[in-house]
């Protein structure tokens, strides 16, 4: 079980308070600070309150890092189910992790987890938005969750509309800054930046969605 930071504890307690209160929360924390621990503390006391939780994110590399981080928090006689490309999840399980993906193709499997807690990694894919219909909001709206939150680093869409604007979150819950952790000592204080001596040109390069 790990041993939360009080800024973890805080941006826990603010999050889970939110929901309680019947918001929609996103946790905002920069790189390094711990956001899955802060996840797996919400899914803990999630439970404790007899609730089922959900767990979505769309990575493979992301998923193993939550299961694990999930496991670890929760201890080894909670069972974590699994809905990725492949597996057949019983849906009866007290915590389920999904892939939105694989999610997505199975729409009709998701109404078991009606009322469920739903935490939501790198939350800033979320639209909610009946015009920009996309695998996340379909995915949400499947699972008709009790109260959801979501984390991410980075809270603004790669069309740079706020998650507000985009229907999904009515609360932004910052933690702590990458230069508030390097004071105080959680993140390495050294570091070096190295950028290239020319001079680069994006004139007629291509964007989609903000990105070339």
């Amino acid at each position: 079980m790990f041993d939360l930071h009080d800024y973890q504890e805080s941006l826990a307690d603010a999050g889970e308070a939110a929901m309680l209160q019947g918001q929609r929360p996103l946790l905002q924390s920069a790189t390094g600070t711990g956001k899955s621990v802060v996840l797996a503390e919400l899914a803990l006391r999630a439970l404790a309150r007899g609730y089922r939780v959900v767990v979505i994110c769309h990575r493979d590399t992301i998923y193993g890092h939550l299961v694990k981080a999930l496991r670890y928090h929760l201890g080894p006689s909670e069972i974590i189910a699994s809905i990725v490309s492949g597996s057949r999840p019983r849906l009866d399980r007290r915590v389920t992790v999904g892939m939105v993906p694989t999610m997505a193709r199975r729409l009709h499997c998701l109404s078991a987890f009606k009322d469920c807690v739903l935490l939501i990694d790198e939350a800033h894919h979320l639209d909610m938005r009946e015009k920009n219909s996309t695998t996340w909001q379909q995915v949400v709206q499947a699972l008709q969750p009790k109260m959801y939150c979501g984390l991410s680093a980075t809270p603004v869409r790669p069309d740079g509309k706020g998650l507000g604007d985009a229907g999904a979150f009515t609360v932004m819950i910052k933690g702590p800054t990458i230069v508030e952790m390097m004071r105080r000592g959680n993140l390495c204080k050294r570091y070096e930046i190295i950028a290239s001596e020319h001079n680069i040109s994006s004139k007629g390069m291509k964007k989609t969605r903000g990105d070339y």
